[in-house]
């Protein structure tokens, strides 16, 4: 969902992949040596840099491109319809 936003909203994005190793142990350490540099609060995935505003969590991104792209709705009742839509 965040990819389809900012692709929508026309956003110059660079999107970060961290694969994985092969089962049965599907190896994390490519996310795990990065983890803890990435000056997140809580450093989880996914997250956004975004000038000064660095966040994790699907939905906290959302919200963010939402309101920064004017998408958030302007009455408590279209707030609450874009939330409804995250």
């Amino acid at each position: 969902a965040i990819r389809i936003l900012l692709e929508y909203v026309e956003a110059e994005w660079e999107d970060v992949i961290y694969p994985i190793g092969p089962k049965p142990t599907y190896d994390r350490s490519c996310w795990y040596d990065v983890k803890e540099q990435q000056d997140l609060e809580f450093p989880n995935l996914p997250y956004m840099f975004d000038g000064e505003v660095k966040i994790s969590q699907s939905t906290s991104i959302l919200r963010h491109v939402a309101r920064k792209f004017s998408m958030e709705g302007s009455t408590e009742v279209m707030k609450a319809k874009a939330d409804e839509e995250i």
